[in-house]
């Protein structure tokens, strides 16, 4: 299993460098065995609130970002599994 994660964004204001948005971009590959993967990925962006905090509003999104990957991963790995039993 490889997991990787990175800002994939950040737009600023020149002026005092006040960050306005955030993106995360989540992939994860996932070995089925018999040379077969499995890559599923994700983008995230978020407007930054000027009482928020850039940094947090990244974590929200890489957090709700696994969780989207994982419930589709999900029923393909169930169904995998399922044959690879059956053979």
């Amino acid at each position: 299993m490889n997991e990787s994660f990175a800002i994939a964004q950040v737009n600023q204001l020149s002026k005092n460098m006040q960050i306005t948005t955030v993106g995360i971009e989540y992939k994860r590959k996932l070995n089925l065995g018999n040379f077969e993967s499995l890559y599923l990925g994700l983008s995230l962006y978020a407007k930054v609130e000027v009482d928020e905090e850039a940094d947090a509003v990244a974590e929200l999104l890489l957090k709700q970002a696994e969780a989207v990957v994982k419930a589709q991963a999900a029923p393909v790995l169930k169904d995998f599994n399922y044959q690879a039993q059956a053979h």
